[in-house]
């Protein structure tokens, strides 16, 4: 499947014509789209978008029958987070029942998966495109982009167009990131790299920080700046599981009078941690008798 963003906005159905994307995220039903190789398709150009840029269709497509199905299933705006399956297979005849029937339970899992970042990482890995630049486009709506659309172009590098992608997602989804249990091997070290999305296994699960990971535009500096525990040595995860399951293992923390606490923490991944001094980053400070979480400040690299 090709996918790719066709133009700077998505389609009004009921006025028929390209607005800005700011619009179509407060008025959530819309329409999304894919296409074939280009020998199957043809660039067409139409008044949806005062003729300023053609559109990619297949060869047997009529963008106005399109325009009066999708009204006619009461759709507005083209993406949605509720999902519709409408057309057929190019043959004149409707999806089989087995067919619609998966991709109807293949769409419903995908929409589950949204705002769960690595869970949507996973599921690309399963994805074909023609261009391999177009995994990157596609996964733009998935991973909480909130500075605009990066814009596409055919034939830049898998890996910039995901560091462009990165540099838009939310601050939240950015964080999730650090749940991923190896360094980088691209050029952050804090962040995976795309060869990593494409080819390791990733953690199903991910903890959601609310303080996020914070970009300076101006600069491309990320940071993270939220509660923690700023110093825990962690010991007894050194090795993987030879059965490959959950490994346990000791995080020793000081509190202000300098005695050592001691608490069993798990690791779901094989990746080994080596013994040593750790900052864990939270979801919120925290004060007992024993220790007190801080607040962390920290520029990512």
């Amino acid at each position: 499947m090709h996918l790719r963003s066709v133009g700077p906005g998505d389609v009004d159905m009921y006025f028929n014509r390209v607005v800005s994307y700011w619009i179509t995220c407060q008025f959530p039903r819309a329409i999304s789209h894919a296409w074939m190789k280009e020998e199957d398709r043809a660039d067409v150009l139409t008044r949806i978008n005062g003729q300023e840029w053609p559109v990619p269709i297949p060869k047997d497509a009529n963008l106005d029958l399109i325009w009066i199905e999708m009204l006619n299933m009461g759709t507005e705006y083209e993406f949605s987070n509720d999902l519709i399956i409408g057309g057929d297979t190019g043959d004149g005849a409707g999806m089989e029942e087995e067919v619609q029937a998966r991709m109807e339970k293949e769409l419903s899992s995908l929409q589950n998966m949204y705002g769960n970042v690595l869970g949507v990482l996973s599921e690309m890995q399963k994805r074909v495109s023609t261009n391999p630049v177009d995994k990157v486009a596609g996964l733009t709506y998935l991973l909480w982009s909130s500075g605009g659309i990066p814009a596409y172009h055919e034939m830049q590098s898998e890996e910039d167009a995901w560091t462009a992608l990165v540099g838009v997602m939310h601050r939240c989804g950015r964080a999730q990131l650090f749940f991923y249990p190896r360094p980088g091997d691209g050029n952050k070290g804090w962040r995976l790299s795309w060869r990593q999305v494409m080819t390791e296994v990733l953690p199903s699960d991910s903890v959601h920080l609310e303080k996020g990971v914070r970009r300076t535009e101006e600069t491309d500096v990320n940071g993270y700046a939220g509660p923690c525990i700023e110093a825990g040595y962690v010991r007894g995860l050194a090795e993987g599981s030879l059965e490959g399951k959950h490994r346990q293992g000791d995080l020793v923390i000081k509190d202000h009078s300098g005695e050592r606490h001691t608490f069993k923490v798990v690791a779901d991944h094989q990746y080994p941690i080596l013994e040593g001094l750790y900052t864990l980053p939270g979801n919120r400070t925290f004060r007992s008798n024993e220790v007190e979480g801080k607040y962390w400040v920290a520029e990512l690299h």
